[in-house]
């Protein structure tokens, strides 16, 4: 009985585990605030509330390692945005609990308990420890596990009773927006309205194939008259070396001893899979054992799929290298032949990454060119070391830098620093950098050397639009003359198409929903009546209406209550966003992560 309930609290934990690394929870400011008026390991403060930099850290990194099993390698852009939404959704926790607060609202342990009895987690559901053995959730053991004290549960209800104060803040905002009939009738008329129309497309793009020129005089008055459009930000444009944090042959050897060690202790007899979750880096996986389930030929890579294949049921394979590491693997059952032959394993993940004292020798090789660049310059300590000298190109305070993504230490270097002037190293989570600045603009209006194509591009573009309006209009003047729509865009090479019915906000096959196109044609009210030429983002539409279903009162009144539901929901969500945008705008949040981490 204990074996089965330190089995069953290990699982618990795994549960907790997976539960945090896939969400950010709203006690986050309570758990890792600190003193206040103290800079010194905070990344930021909230209305004077402190975020720590390590706790920063620490769910910025279970974020990253979750978007590297799904896309693999991250680059530099995809990481900075994923640090953004961390910080972003932290800021937000700690504003939603400071409401919270200042509204009185708190969970108690009876409301806590009756919800989990009531409304047991969804993670907890999908458990296998709390199914029965036909996969279905088994209720009476999960109430068992509920009220034994042995269970860690307190883990879970931490978990758990942020997220009730935040249900109860969104009621205690939204309980007094109130909708009404007319409300609720024009959303049904706006939804229950449909059309069908026939329509002849001149598509704009037609015409910016062909050669159409402007003259230099027309580019320079075009941008004469539209200084505005061609402001810009400070930018700058940087050189930089970089020291990629890539594994060591020797990380990867040490990595390989542990699964050999790991391979021994299956050897001796231990479970595979109590060893997949104590040791396997596997998140999607480790918790249930390291199981993979069934999966077919092509669904692995390469070196997996050739040892999961060629084994027999019950064998282990030797440690296996691809390219997320070192692999165990444990064949469970074959099933089918050739192409459809399947297998069911498990597997232990150890991933390769440079270790610690890796991470110490890219330091001391950044700090070293450093050094012998103060003593030469940018190029020849590069040259020196070997290193290639690469460019950010231009950039502005407010975009992103190629292959660096929104990085704001590097900004702040970039634009607080004349030119030529050398950085600090830089560390982010993929290498160790130094940056030099190659030259920098203030803010003002691009050249017109600069833009000249973006202007040139333009007036094709007005200049393409004018045609295919006028082709319409060509059209237009055949229709009038009785001609159908469908002969009238053969005889002038257009598009001719018939739609399904569709409403306001639906979407019309191979041209979507431009809003000029829309509008027309619900502005019609009788089949056969025809539009004039509209121009749209696309290019020129004739529109005729064949039919039109007016929404049935009598269907309103027998959905009227569903229908103000959603009316009151889609009402509560606007009015909901709009006060938390005004808590944040009036809240004093002070970011310190470019003073904090070598990321910014």
């Amino acid at each position: 009985m204990l074996k089965a309930m330190r089995k069953l609290t290990k699982q618990i934990l795994w549960i907790v585990i997976a539960a945090f690394v896939g969400t950010i929870i709203f006690a986050w400011g309570m758990e890792f605030s600190g003193k206040k008026g103290q800079r010194r390991g905070i990344i930021a403060t909230v209305n004077g509330e402190d975020i720590q930099a390590y706790a920063f850290q620490y769910y910025y990194d279970q974020a990253l390692r979750r978007a590297e099993k799904e896309q693999g390698d991250i680059d530099e852009e995809t990481a900075a945005r994923i640090r953004d939404e961390v910080y972003n959704s932290m800021v937000n926790e700690i504003l939603f609990r400071q409401e919270a607060q200042k509204r009185g609202i708190e969970i108690s342990d009876a409301e806590l308990y009756e919800y989990m009895r009531r409304y047991p987690p969804e993670e907890i559901r999908q458990h296998p420890a709390f199914q029965t053995p036909e996969g279905q959730f088994d209720y009476q053991k999960y109430l068992q596990a509920l009220n034994d004290p042995r269970v860690p549960w307190g883990q879970v209800e931490d978990m758990i009773r942020p997220n009730l104060r935040l249900s109860r803040l969104q009621q205690s905002v939204t309980s007094l927006v109130r909708v009404t009939d007319d409300d609720v009738k024009q959303y049904y008329q706006d939804q229950g309205e449909q059309v069908k129309i026939q329509y002849v497309y001149v598509p704009a793009i037609q015409f910016q194939n062909k050669d159409l020129t402007v003259s230099e005089d027309q580019i320079k008055a075009y941008y004469q008259q539209h200084q505005q459009e061609f402001r810009v930000e400070p930018t700058a444009d940087l050189n930089y070396v970089e020291f990629d944090k890539v594994a060591s042959d020797e990380d990867v050897q040490e990595v390989k001893q542990r699964i050999m060690d790991i391979k021994q202790e299956l050897d001796q007899g231990e479970d595979f899979a109590d060893l997949a979750m104590d040791y396997s880096e596997d998140p999607s996986t480790a918790e249930n054992g390291g199981d993979l389930g069934w999966f077919g030929k092509g669904a692995m890579v390469p070196e997996f799929e050739q040892a999961a294949f060629s084994m027999k049921p019950g064998e282990v394979s030797d440690p296996i290298r691809t390219q997320f590491g070192w692999h165990l693997i444990q064949l469970e059952e074959k099933r089918g032949s050739g192409d459809k032959e399947e297998v069911k394993a498990r597997h232990i993940l150890l991933q390769i990454k440079p270790s610690e004292n890796t991470i110490t020798l890219l330091k001391e090789q950044a700090d070293n060119f450093l050094e012998q660049e103060s003593q030469s310059s940018f190029s020849e300590a590069a040259k020196d070391m070997n290193l290639e000298v690469q460019e950010t190109g231009w950039f502005t305070q407010g975009g992103t830098i190629r292959n660096l993504g929104n990085n704001g230490q590097v900004k702040d270097f970039a634009f607080g620093n004349d030119q030529g002037k050398v950085s600090d190293v830089i560390e982010t989570a993929r290498a160790f950098y130094v940056f030099q600045v190659k030259d920098r603009r203030p803010a003002g209006t691009s050249p017109l050397t600069e833009v000249e194509p973006t202007v040139r591009q333009k007036l094709i573009r007005a200049i393409a639009d004018s045609l295919a309006f006028e082709k319409a209009q060509s059209i237009m003047a055949q229709i009038d003359q009785g001609e159908s729509l469908k002969k009238a865009a053969e005889d002038n090479d257009a598009k001719f198409a018939e739609t399904q019915d569709f409403s306001r906000s639906g979407f019309i096959p191979g041209v979507g929903n431009p809003p000029e196109l829309i509008g027309t044609a619900f502005s019609l009210t009788q089949p056969g009546q025809i539009s004039q030429p509209v121009k749209t983002n696309l290019g020129s539409f004739i529109v005729e209406l064949v039919s039109r279903i007016e929404p049935s009162d009598s269907v309103f009144s027998a959905d009227k209550d569903s229908l103000m539901m959603v009316v009151l929901q889609q009402e509560q969500s606007q009015v909901y966003q709009d006060w938390f945008a005004q808590v944040k705008k009036e809240a004093d949040i002070q970011d310190y992560r470019s003073e904090f981490f070598r990321e910014y």
